[in-house]
């Protein structure tokens, strides 16, 4: 099989026709049919203001952070199935009441809560010095009005039902100043300036949260074939994640094993663990694509219906290029 074999250099595999079929062994419980059906993550989207950073004081800021979750969610290739909740009290509510009896009324995967935790302008009041000017001189001249802007975004990710444990925070910070010659020790500034360099430390960090997000929120797929070369040393695997959903060539995706266990009080709880990597391959159709793993570097055998989902980049500085995300974006992923 030299041609097979020449076929494997990096993505490309040839015709998975050309592979020998190997026995899957399945999952269980095995993802029922809605689960196969619904590839997409379905969020509820919520705000959340605090007793001291009220709406009227960080609604412009909180609805620009709803609105890139919107364009991040969307690009992940996640529903947003409602976004109108302006108040976190109802989904908590919903969320406390779920985890208890296993039933929400919100039909999905996960909630995502944003919330302004800092929202500060502080100035500083540098008077004017010359070796060699007189206390007149420098009376007449102004001194230096530095402001700066500080603001703080904690984003959580949330199972849906919960026991109000987030599986995922961002938590983003920034700041900016600007400096500007004034007579005032007291650096008076306008409301609208404050807003608007309040509004930029926000803007420019923004951009950070696309890669960690897009991977947590990324569309999924199960496991469904396996085959390997005659030598043994190539295995390629069928996954549902098709070109509908985001899937291309050479994109690597994280493997999770997804059970359930029996609580102490007889409840069910699911648990997702991931167990590996795998990189699509160049066969892509629609719905489905083969993809490459090395089962050598697994933690546990692959099994017919292991969950599969889109990994963006290993860290988020990779993709955008911005050495200052390190910075201004912490992320906490919980382990499952």
């Amino acid at each position: 099989m030299v041609a097979l074999l020449a076929a494997c250099a990096g993505n490309q595999i040839g015709s998975p026709q050309d592979y020998d079929a190997v026995e899957l062994h399945r999952v269980y419980p095995y993802p029922s049919p809605e689960e196969l059906g619904r590839q997409k993550t379905e969020v509820v989207l919520a705000s959340h203001y605090t007793t001291e950073l009220p709406a009227k004081v960080v609604g412009q800021s909180l609805t620009a952070v709803q609105q890139q979750m919107l364009r991040l969610l969307d690009q992940a290739g996640a529903r947003v199935i409602d976004r109108s909740l302006d108040d976190l009290k109802s989904v908590r509510r919903d969320m406390t009441r779920a985890y208890k009896s296993r039933r929400s009324r919100y039909q999905a995967d996960r909630a995502l809560i944003s919330r302004i935790s800092r929202y500060e302008h502080h100035a500083r009041y540098e008077p004017p010095s010359g070796m060699f000017k007189s206390e007149e001189e420098l009376a007449a001249e102004p001194g230096t009005c530095t402001h700066r802007g500080e603001i703080a975004v904690d984003i959580k990710a949330m199972a849906i039902p919960t026991d109000d444990t987030a599986s995922a925070t961002f938590s983003l910070s920034n700041q900016i100043e600007f400096s500007e010659p004034d007579h005032d020790e007291e650096c008076p500034i306008t409301k609208e300036r404050r807003i608007a360099l309040l509004e930029e430390a926000l803007n420019e960090a923004l951009p950070c949260l696309d890669v960690p997000v897009k991977n947590e929120f990324a569309p999924r797929g199960y496991i469904e074939e396996h085959r390997k070369s005659d030598s043994g040393d190539i295995n390629i695997f069928k996954t549902s994640l098709g070109k509908k959903n985001g899937a291309k060539e050479g994109l690597e995706l994280s493997i999770f094993r997804v059970q359930y266990m029996t609580t102490a009080d007889g409840q069910q709880e699911r648990e997702e663990r991931r167990i590996g990597k795998a990189t699509i391959s160049d066969q892509i159709g629609p719905d489905h694509s083969w993809v490459l793993i090395d089962v050598g570097d697994m933690d546990q055998k692959v099994l017919a219906g292991d969950a599969v989902r889109a990994v963006y980049a290993e860290t988020f500085t990779a993709e955008l290029g911005l050495g200052k995300c390190s910075n201004m974006l912490k992320v906490d992923i919980r382990a499952l």
